[in-house]
């Protein structure tokens, strides 16, 4: 498999990306001045951003939960030349999907029937 590959269907469209821009364009149409809808996506993403900072976890019912968790050192390998490095300790965010969510991806990524 090629680096720039991605295993699964080729049936399925290439993965899109949602900005916050897009977000707010999206909130605006349910009638929020430009002004105000990216004022509040900026708003939900600083305070999330705010409470995993301070080790709290995210948890949006119907969507999933974000999470800060510490990652161990360990041996790394460098991408362009396969030399292995030093991967130092570190803390990170995780986000676990609900159920609600997972079942949604599922059935979207079914082939169609025919």
């Amino acid at each position: 498999m090629s680096l720039g590959a991605r295993p699964g269907p080729s049936d399925h469209p290439s993965p899109k990306t949602v900005s916050r821009a897009d977000l707010a364009e999206r909130l605006r149409r349910h009638g929020f001045s430009h002004r105000q809808s990216a004022a509040y996506v900026r708003s939900i993403f600083d305070l999330m951003a705010e409470a995993l900072v301070d080790e709290e976890a995210v948890k949006l019912p119907g969507f999933g939960k974000f999470e800060v968790v510490s990652r161990a050192p360990r041996a790394g390998r460098a991408f362009s030349t396969g030399e292995e490095v030093a991967v130092a300790a570190h803390r990170t965010v995780a986000f676990r999907p609900s159920r609600k969510l997972r079942d949604e991806m599922t059935l979207a990524l079914r082939p169609p029937r025919r």
